[in-house]
């Protein structure tokens, strides 16, 4: 029997509970015009390395901001012939970058393959991602002085989170690019979560993995019977075609799913998205996350299930963000019902992200 929730929300800082050990990985040799540097990452489906484009003139005075060096993810071939669904997010993600154009939005180079390996390579961002600046914030690591820490004295903080001006225009970053994917591509991203934002040489957002993307459905679809839509077998998964049909697949991470689609109720993509933008709001405002339990996965579901709006209120970190528009942006972008909820385009116009 699953354990009961607590009366009272508990605050979980943001912690890495799952780094992989330092890699003993071979480097690859120089393939393609590129040269690999250094093992980065390991994953289940790929490895992640630091490589340099050598047909571009190195600048040995811009180190990490060389703008020569790239990511390259490198997946087995006979992997992705196995894992049929690692390989349709993959490709979707080469399509999807391929098409969208923004200042906001991680680009993707062309990728390549060998005998054995494909390679997918991917601007470098030399401020990672902000999950580890918000593990190294839970830490109490110093913040970065490109973070807009004025020589010799601390920034204005937002409760326990990144000082207040970098909240506001890392969410006026991320927004301005989710609307462009919604009202331009006619996208849904689905996967917003801290790991799939990157911070660039210039200290600027972007936001990346477009594996879960769809293409958006028209509003009218996404108002019939809402009750089994998960639970039929022949539900169909959506695909970057099924623009007539509304949104099914229960996708994305457990911290940033919004309540329709733990319901699992047939969605609308913009209100998925919104939502995933609130949480990240309420990340870095506080460097933990709104909807978190020690029970496990299913008592975190019963919680997105219940009342939200009065969890919320009660959260402990939610009583300590000082700016009353910073909480009132949190409480729009997290309502419950999705109709209710902020859109991306009326959250970029909220006051509390242009008001110093």
């Amino acid at each position: 029997m699953a354990a009961s929730l607590s009366s009272s929300p508990v605050r979980h800082p943001i912690v890495d509970n799952a780094a992989v050990p330092a890699a003993s990985h071979r480097i690859p040799p120089p393939l393609n015009g590129f040269a690999f540097l250094e093992h980065r990452r390991s994953a289940l489906s790929h490895d992640t390395f630091i490589a340099r484009d050598v047909r571009q003139q190195q600048h040995p005075e811009q180190q990490d901001n060389d703008p020569a060096k790239v990511i390259i993810r490198v997946y087995a071939l006979e992997y992705l012939r196995r894992d049929e669904e690692c390989r349709f997010a993959l490709e979707r993600e080469c399509l999807t970058a391929r098409l969208v154009v923004h200042p906001h939005l991680l680009p993707l180079g062309a990728p390549f393959a060998s005998k054995t390996d494909l390679f997918v390579v991917e601007k470098y961002c030399a401020g990672g991602d902000l999950y580890e600046l918000m593990v190294s914030l839970a830490k109490e690591d110093p913040i970065a002085s490109e973070m807009g820490a004025a020589k010799g004295e601390a920034p204005p903080r937002s409760s326990t989170g990144l000082p207040t001006n970098t909240v506001k225009r890392f969410m006026r970053e991320l927004l301005s690019a989710v609307q462009y994917l919604h009202r331009t591509c006619g996208l849904v991203h689905r996967n917003i979560k801290l790991e799939t934002l990157f911070i660039d040489e210039e200290q600027h957002l972007r936001l990346g993995g477009f594996g879960l993307c769809a293409v958006l459905p028209p509003p009218s679809v996404v108002t019939g019977d809402r009750e089994g839509a998960l639970d039929a077998p022949d539900a169909p998964e959506d695909t970057a075609s099924s623009s007539h049909e509304p949104l099914r697949l229960c996708c994305g991470s457990k911290h940033y799913a919004a309540p329709e689609l733990v319901q699992g109720h047939p969605y609308q993509g913009e209100g998925v998205d919104a939502w995933a933008c609130g949480v990240v709001l309420f990340a870095l405002l506080t460097s933990c996350f709104p909807f978190d339990s020690d029970d496990g996965d299913e008592a975190l579901f019963r919680l997105l299930c219940g009342d939200v709006e009065a969890h919320l209120a009660q959260h402990p970190a939610m009583a300590a963000i000082e700016d009353p528009q910073a909480c009132d942006l949190v409480r729009n972008l997290l309502r419950p019902n999705p109709n209710a909820r902020y859109t991306v385009s009326e959250a970029l116009e909220h006051p509390y992200l242009w008001v110093a």
